[in-house]
């Protein structure tokens, strides 16, 4: 078994933080602007839908201008993201993070949260084997990083029904699917609980998914 994590809603706890920033930007052109619930009942991938379903005019700036707005706000590690990457660790189960997140923002976070240095080598970041985000900051989707990251997996001996993915998203669902891999959700981030069981297995809690992994 192996476990690709999502990183944004998953394993960091960042949902206030993107509901603060994108209120920062409907309130800037007097739109109306989303409490929490009806941000887990709405949010998708990829953003650019999902702004222009909000009645937000794109632009090229619009991603700079959110993450400005997001870096403002403050964001923390899920309280079990820890205890659960451990937990697989200890049993001998290889991780990876896999986001939408861009290369150099991801590696900063996971350096920040995980270890000192993670340059995609085990022993800077012993708990992760790669850490693979986008090229970008347009929060689209994870499917060809995902395709790049699963034929290296496949390089190291891993076949597709050895792996599981895990995340927040209906969009996490949807790169498992494309990439041939099992999925399991948690509604940590910005779906609500009731949108992930819809479509998958889905569990209230980071710790209550990887026991269910090593139950299975």
């Amino acid at each position: 078994m192996y476990v690709i994590w999502d990183w944004n809603g998953t394993l960091l706890d960042d949902t206030s933080a993107a509901l603060n920033a994108l209120n920062v930007i409907l309130t800037r052109r007097n739109l109306r602007p989303l409490s929490l619930a009806e941000y887990r009942e709405t949010f998708a991938f990829p953003t650019v839908k999902f702004y222009e379903s909000l009645g937000i005019e794109l632009n090229d700036d619009i991603s700079r201008e959110f993450h400005e707005a997001y870096y403002s706000f403050p964001a923390k590690l899920n309280s079990e993201a820890n205890a659960a990457v451990k937990y697989l660790a200890e049993k001998g189960i290889g991780q990876s993070i896999l986001s939408a997140l861009r290369q150099d923002h991801l590696e900063k976070d996971v350096r920040h949260y995980f270890g000192d240095s993670p340059q995609n080598q085990k022993g800077d970041c012993p708990h992760f084997d790669h850490i693979v985000g986008s090229d970008n900051l347009d929060g689209g989707t994870k499917f060809e990083r995902g395709q790049s990251l699963l034929k290296t997996l496949k390089s190291e001996g891993l076949s597709p029904e050895d792996i599981v993915m895990v995340g927040d998203a209906i969009h996490d669902k949807e790169v498992a699917d494309a990439l041939g891999v099992k999925c399991l959700l948690v509604s940590v981030g910005g779906h609500a609980h009731h949108r992930l069981a819809a479509i998958a297995q889905a569990h209230s809690s980071l710790l209550s998914a990887v026991h269910s992994l090593c139950l299975a």
